[in-house]
């Protein structure tokens, strides 16, 4: 990483700044390769930490390459309690399966850091009952799909399907993919789920048909070596799919009305949880009528 490049009075706004930091955002030293610089090597800097800034790539091609080890401390998830969210534009690098955990669970990682557990507190799956849930992953993805973090933009998600396997899935499970902004990452996944639907749906039901074709031989045959008394076979069977598929469709009716009617998925569909920190201008109205903007 090279010099850190900052935005002065960029704390005070509440829009998307990027064209006007590209513009105005400077270096605070020199890298070895600029000129320019406010501030020689060695020299601090204190800034408001909702200012804009960011780290420079370090491009000296006379020197060894630098590492840089950054450790990040935020508040475990409280939704409704405490909205503050991850470092937007941050890279979180840390393994998959550690996501989930909270520092206490550092104190015995052994314990409670270890596979499979591990993998189930990363997903929100499941934790310890004298645990609390830390930031799982499926959380933050959905949070930086949404709001266009790096690594999660819908020119990363070309990326990710043109270089990556995506987990050996099949191309035609493979929902459309797009560079659009907004809606790339959502449209991909909206694809994919749909073109899963109907590939376990038409699965489903050839297997259906079989089954019945089957049935129906097994019928014929015991009806003929019967002498035509009916065994009852096709009956029973028809009971059984219909018990079967009456209790299935039961169960994902009563889940799916629980989950919509819970609080996290109203504030879901009133774009509460998770919401863009920084709205957009025209949404906001702005009370300050005097000061630095």
């Amino acid at each position: 990483m090279g010099a850190t490049e900052v935005c002065p009075g960029t704390h005070y706004c509440a829009n998307d700044l990027v064209e006007t930091c590209l513009d105005d955002g400077f270096k605070v030293t020199k890298d070895g390769t600029e000129s320019g610089g406010v501030w020689k090597a060695g020299d601090s800097l204190l800034l408001n930490q909702c200012a804009w800034h960011r780290g420079t790539s370090y491009t000296d091609p006379n020197d060894e390459h630098r590492v840089v080890f950054i450790v990040t401390f935020l508040s475990r998830p409280r939704f409704g309690v405490d909205n503050r969210q991850l470092s937007h534009g941050t890279y979180f690098h840390i393994r998959w399966d550690m996501w989930g955990h909270t520092l206490n669970d550092l104190l015995d990682a052994k314990k409670f850091m270890s596979a499979p557990w591990a993998a189930m507190r990363s997903a929100g799956i499941w934790k310890p009952k004298d645990r609390r849930w830390g930031w799982d992953w499926l959380t933050v993805a959905c949070l930086r799909i949404a709001n266009d973090q790096n690594g999660y933009n819908p020119y990363d998600l070309v990326e990710w399907v043109n270089n990556f396997d995506l987990f050996g899935l099949p191309h035609f499970l493979r929902g459309p993919v797009s560079a659009d902004k907004g809606f790339g990452w959502q449209t991909f996944i909206r694809g994919t789920l749909e073109r899963f639907a109907i590939c376990f749906g038409a699965l489903n039901l050839a297997i259906l048909l079989v089954y019945l074709f089957l049935t129906k031989c097994i019928y014929s045959v015991q009806y003929y070596w019967s002498g035509g008394r009916d065994s009852g076979l096709f009956r029973a069977v028809l009971k059984r799919l219909l018990l079967c598929y009456g209790l299935i469709v039961a169960v994902a009716s009563c889940a799916h009305f629980q989950i919509y009617q819970s609080p996290w998925a109203e504030s879901i569909r009133s774009k509460r949880f998770l919401m863009r920190p920084f709205p957009t201008p025209s949404s906001v109205e702005t009370r300050i009528r005097r000061g630095p903007t």
